[in-house]
Order: C-alpha cells, then structure tokens, then sequence
C-alpha cells in the first residue's frame, strides 16, 4: 500500500512539474506558438521622409504601397490516388482550374494583370512568385475582401450553404514607393533608393538614417483555414515616419544650371561629362549641382547614354561567361551614370587655380599690385623650359596684366618666391588637401606633393594649377573665399531637417572654418578677377548690368593624352557676381570637349554668362548699367508717328 502511494505521489509530481513547466515557465512559448497559428505579422515599411528644396518645393516623396505574391503550389489540385506512396510531388499536381480562373479574373480585373501570365505564374515550381510590387491599399482591400466573399459565401435562396472557395497563398507586403517630381533634376546630387527602399545615393544615400523612420506592423487575424480575415479584422501598429530635409537648393536656379550644361555638351561635344556648381559665396549653401548627362531617378537603372546602350546590348550572352562580362559592364556603366562628378572627379584646374596662387602670394607680401613681369613665352626654371600658352610671349606686364592674359610664367614667379613650404600651407589653408566634408557621399580626394618630395618643378607647375589634382567642390569653395574677405566656409546641401509635424529638429547654419586671406588682400584679387571679364580671357563672360568676376582655365589630362595619344583638355570657367559685393559663384567644368574649341575662355566662359545672366534676377540681384552699358543699349528708334501699320 505504501508503495502505490509512492509511486502515485511521485506520478503526480511529475504531472504537476508538466503542468507547471507549461502553464508557468513556458506559459510565453506555448502562447507565441498559439498567437502564431492564429495571427499574421506583417512589417510595415515606414513611410520615408520628404525631401524638399530650399522654397519648399517637393523634390522626392514616398508613399504606401503593396507587394502582391502568390504561392503556386496553393493554386494546384490535390490527384486523387489509391495508395499515398503514389502522390506524386506538388509541382505535377494538376492546376485547381476555380481557384485559378476566379484569381486570375479578379486580377485582370482590379491591376490589369493578364489572365494568360497569372496562368504561367501558377505552372511554376516555386514557392514565391511575384505579380506586382506596387498594388495601391484600395486595391490590396478589394482583393482581400474578394477572397475573403470566396471563403464565405451568403446562403442560397433556399436557405442551404454556399459554395465556399478556399483560396490561400496569396500575401501582401507593405513597401514604399518613392516618387521624384522632377524626374532627372538634380539626380547625381538627390540620388535615389534600391528595390529595397534604402537609399543608394546622393543624398538618399548620405541621409538614410534621418530619412528611413521606424518599421510598424499589421496583425491579420486567419479563420480555420488558415485564410486572412478582411482588414476589419486586422489591428495596426503605426510606423513612425522618416523625418523630412530641406535642400539648400533651388529648383529654378538647378533648372537653368542643367540647361545651359546640357547645351555645352551637346554644342562642345564634350566626352566626358560636364559639372557645375552653383554656390552662395558667403554662407555655403549649394544653390545648384549638376552632372550631364544625367539620369532619371524614377528609372536610375535604365541607361541614358545611348553608346553604353548600343555597346552593352551588342555584348553576346550565349554562355554563363558572356552574361557575367555584360553584366558587370552594365553594372560599371550604371555605378559611372549615378557618379556626381562635382564631387568625385579629381581633375587638373588648370588656371582657375591662378587666383588662389595671387592671393597667396599677396598675403605673404612676395608681390604687389604694381608688380612686372617679363614674358617671352616661356620661363626656365632649371634647365627646364615651360611654355606659356602665347607662344610669342605676352611682354612686359604688370601683376595685373599677368591675371587678365593668364600669363604662366608670373603666376610660375610667384610661386618659385613663395616656395614650397609657404606654398603648401596656402594651398592647405584652401581646403585643398583635404575633402570640403560637404554633406554628400563619395566625396573624393585629390592628390598633391608632399612637402618633403615636391621639386622646383612640380611647385612651378603646381602654381598654374597643373600638376595636381582636386573636386569641381574644392576648387569652388577655395574662390568663394577669395571672393568673400578670406573667409573658408563649410559648403552643404541639406539646410533643415524637419520632424512629421514640419518642426525643425536641425538647423545647417552658415559655418566659417578659418579666414586664410585678408578683406585687403581678397578686395585685391577680386578687382583682378573682374578685370579679366572685362578685358582679359574672360571676356566671353561679360554681362551688361552685372560685374562678373572669374577666370578662365584650360588644363590638359596628362595621363589620358598620353595612354590615348590624342591631347585631351578640360575647358573650365569659375567666377561670382556681383564682384564688388559677391553673392554667388559659379563653377563650369567642361571635361573632354572635342567641338571647335577646347578652351575654357573660348567655351566655358559663355557659359557661365548664359547661367549667370538667367539666375541673378532669381536671386534677387538687379542690374546696374554702366556708361559703355547704356552705350550697347541704345538704340535709335525712327519715327513712326502717322505712319501706316503695313509700313
């Protein structure tokens, strides 16, 4: 008797230890395994943030949107057989022809999808099939709701049951959509998101942690057959909304910016692109950035270069090879689309670098205003001899006189009285040795002579701006702050970040890093600018009623003139307005032009006028004429008083 009494007491232990382990201890697995069988988790991709411009104008925007997949091996139809061992796999299972020609209607009817490609979908041995990546929440309810009707039909007249049809194995997936409302404008520098809705680029790219926002969750309810309640039942868990930018850039000033690069391109027959930048002198801020050609950020993995096109699509694809080789050159050819070449390219400047060499060698008193020089077209340093670009030489000349012909062998003088170290620590101070840290990805960096290795020469070279390498941003941000009074100021394109409610959470102010010239010194170089306008290379970029300051460049690529054999330029233009109180400066960068010209007063300089004369008035700046002004203006009109129309 004891021993029964044993054995149950311990029996019942053991029970109680079940009972508790389940009940107590894995009372949260065995509910989660229960919840799971009766509710469905889906992931609601947050809505990503809108990206604006600098007067509010929508740039990018996203909206809720759903995927819509299937699973072919619901739509097929269990064969009847004698013996389960003679089952054969799902994927010879023959189709369920109902579930089919009831789904394949609905959708036809409600996305447009063909009848005959659903049909296809089904007869795949697969477990996921995608039908659309984009279904709209109206028409993901009326295909929940169709198949929920299908599951449980009304009763018929006479009171008996309806045919119910069971169709499972078709989910939806919350996504987003990003919509971008001008297309192409301003693509390199927006940039775009991938086909998992993270940003690949630009300031998509850079941004994405502000912009993504917080995933939510639908729960949906399933009925005995495992099928999706219709979204009555459904209980929701908000995203949080990515939080929203403001550009620093207009719309109407980039709009005009690609305009007239896209007109040199096509005039110029550039080969390599062309970069511009348009960029407020005294705070930073980018007002316009552009790559052309560029790309459409609605379809970015299109191709717009109809030569890549053309070459890509001659390129064999018998074999598994031949697909690897065209595909990674579609891949290379898609990755140089996307490149924002304002800031990835390093290139020679060339002569627009003149201005920083002059001013440089101003604040360190190793020239004067009323300097001369000697040009017999050429200078020696060493025993080697540099050419300048007139061949007879351009004379006697003052310091003046050398900016305004663009004469090599002064700016070679003042570098060579500098020297080296001096040298080296104007072009530091410049932001030249380093990236501008502007708020874009990728941002490259140029190359230049350490101080311990650089020769006579390569400082003679380097003081034209040839014998190194920086960004279009660099070279951009260096004269606005010859322009500005001496001042290096951080440049950026993102100016606000703002919250779901349009507060802004961050502010991106107008940031001075250091001043590296003096106000005398900068009022200097900028009368010298203006004067090249007026009278020297530059005067293709002469603008009657605005005092266009700037400096022409034409620098050759080395390595490529040497690799092709064939000399190639890049033609440039960088100046700023009005040049007694400048506001704004623009840098055109015209790489590899092969029309008439290839030199920058030739064909960048016209240019920057067009650009300049279309974006002043947007900013607000108002023409002043001066005397020769209202010269070319006038214009005698005869008298028409009491003359007939036809006349």
């Amino acid at each position: 008797m004891l021993v029964m009494f044993m054995v149950l007491a311990v029996g019942m232990l053991a029970v109680t230890g079940v009972l508790g382990n389940l009940q107590i201890a894995g009372h949260e697995k065995w509910q989660t395994k229960t919840l799971n069988q009766l509710l469905r988790d889906t992931v609601i991709a947050p809505r990503r943030g809108t990206i604006y411009d600098k007067d509010m104008n929508v740039l990018a925007q996203s909206a809720n949107v759903w995927m819509l997949t299937i699973d072919p091996a619901a739509f097929r139809k269990k064969p009847k057989v004698e013996n389960p061992k003679d089952l054969p796999p799902k994927k010879d299972w023959p189709l369920d022809e109902t579930k089919v020609n009831l789904m394949a209607a609905k959708l036809e009817e409600v996305l447009g999808y063909k009848q005959e490609n659903f049909r296809k979908r089904c007869e795949r041995d697969s477990s996921y099939e995608i039908i659309d990546k984009a279904v709209e929440k109206d028409a993901r309810d009326t295909i929940n709701n169709y198949i929920y009707d299908l599951a449980h039909p009304p009763k018929n007249p006479d009171g008996t049951k309806g045919t119910a049809v069971n169709i499972s194995g078709v989910n939806f997936t919350v996504s987003n959509k990003r919509y971008y409302t001008y297309d192409n404008m301003a693509s390199s520098v927006i940039g775009f998101v991938n086909q998992q809705g993270e940003g690949a680029s630009g300031i998509e790219s850079k941004y994405e942690n502000v912009l993504k926002g917080v995933p939510g969750k639908i729960v949906v309810a399933k009925d005995g057959n495992k099928n999706d309640l219709p979204f009555i039942y459904e209980k929701e868990e908000a995203e949080t909304q990515g939080s929203n930018l403001v550009l620093t850039i207009k719309t109407d000033v980039q709009l005009k910016l690609e305009k007239h690069l896209r007109q040199a391109v096509s005039e110029n027959k550039v080969q390599n692109k062309a970069a511009g930048i348009v960029m407020d002198v005294n705070t930073g801020e980018i007002l316009a950035m552009a790559t052309i050609p560029d790309f459409s950020l609605n379809d970015p993995y299109t191709l717009t270069d109809p030569r890549l096109t053309d070459t890509i699509s001659a390129m064999p694809a018998e074999t598994d090879e031949d697909k690897a080789v065209k595909n990674k050159a579609l891949y290379t050819a898609q990755q140089k689309q996307w490149q924002n070449k304002a800031i990835l390219d390093t290139l020679h400047p060339g002569s627009i670098f003149k201005p920083v060499t002059v001013a440089a060698a101003l604040e360190e008193n190793k020239t004067t205003v009323n300097a001369t020089f000697d040009c017999p077209g050429y200078i020696m340093v060493g025993k080697q001899r540099i050419a300048c670009h007139k061949a007879s030489g351009h004379g006697h000349e003052t310091l003046v006189q050398g900016m305004e012909n663009s004469c090599n062998p002064v700016f070679i003088s003042l570098g060579l009285k500098m020297g080296v170290a001096t040298f080296s620590k104007y072009f530091k101070a410049f932001g030249l040795a380093e990236p501008t840290g502007v708020d874009l990805p990728g941002e490259a960096k140029g190359i230049y002579y350490p101080e311990s290795t650089m020769k006579q020469i390569d400082l003679a070279t380097a003081a034209f701006g040839q014998s190194f390498t920086i960004t279009p941003m660099q070279m951009i941000t260096a004269t606005c702050a010859v322009a500005n009074g001496g001042y290096m100021v951080q440049p950026h394109v993102v100016s606000k970040i703002l919250d779901d409610e349009g507060n802004a959470v961050d502010t991106k102010n107008a940031n001075v890093k250091r001043q590296v010239i003096s106000k005398d010194t900068s009022d200097i170089v900028r009368s010298m600018m203006e004067r090249v306008v007026s009278n020297g290379t530059g005067k293709n970029a002469y603008l009657e009623g605005y005092r266009i300051a700037g400096k022409t460049g034409t620098s050759e690529k080395l390595k490529e003139s040497q690799e092709s054999g064939v000399k190639k330029y890049i033609a440039s233009f960088c100046g700023f307005a009005p040049a007694d109180d400048p506001k704004v400066a623009v840098l055109v960068m015209l790489d590899e032009p092969t029309g008439a010209s290839h030199m920058g007063g030739a064909i960048a300089a016209p240019v920057v006028k067009e650009i300049m004369a279309d974006i002043l008035p947007l900013l607000g700046v108002e023409p002043v004429y001066n005397d020769n002004d209202m010269k070319n203006r006038s214009i005698a009109a005869p008298n028409v008083i009491n003359t007939a129309v036809k006349d």
